[in-house]
């Protein structure tokens, strides 16, 4: 049963997040740019004691859940921050 009901919200949902990811652009130098500073916040938030267990737990969750969003914005986008639904050609 949930399985069934899994698959109709992502049938359901589909449409939109392939929207979004189209209008959204982000050339890939800042895509790399803010993963690069996000991994080094969540490597420094893993191994430094300047905030307590719970607080840690929410800033990896926060984090995560915004690079998962730059992930899912560039997964749309050519290097030079063009969509993907055309052909990226690099420049000679």
């Amino acid at each position: 049963m949930g399985l069934i009901r899994n698959y109709r919200l992502l049938t359901t949902i589909s449409p939109y997040m392939d929207r979004i990811g189209k209008e959204l652009s982000m050339p890939l130098s800042w895509n790399m740019i803010f993963q690069a500073v996000a991994t080094g916040i969540q490597g420094t938030n893993a191994i430094s004691p300047m905030f307590p267990h719970d607080t840690q737990v929410a800033i990896a969750l926060g984090v995560a859940v915004v690079q998962a969003a730059i992930a899912f914005i560039a997964h749309f986008t050519n290097p030079d921050g063009t969509s993907a639904s055309v052909a990226y050609t690099p420049p000679k």
